[in-house]
């Protein structure tokens, strides 16, 4: 599957912190992602429930993901969703 290089992290605000979306992998479910306060770096994985997004440990609006998508330029003029590179 082709991929896109990370060019714009996403900020997600959560109820008391924030985490942030470093990139995604479409072949593996895992979104990459690191938190505040920690700034832990990890991978977890994934799957779309409607308009959420659900890991293992946090929940959001798929807004955001869409977001990260257009502002990294990994969805084409087709409609096909690339997924974004991010070393961890």
């Amino acid at each position: 599957m082709d991929k896109v290089k990370l060019k714009v992290i996403q900020q997600i605000p959560l109820e008391w912190y924030s985490i942030y979306l470093r990139g995604i992998d479409f072949e593996s479910n895992t979104i990459y992602i690191n938190g505040n306060p920690t700034k832990l770096k990890r991978s977890e994985k994934f799957y779309i429930d409607g308009d959420i997004v659900r890991t293992e440990n946090y929940y959001f609006s798929k807004f955001f993901l869409d977001k990260f998508l257009l502002e990294n330029d990994a969805v084409k003029e087709d409609g096909t969703v690339l997924s974004v590179c991010n070393e961890i």
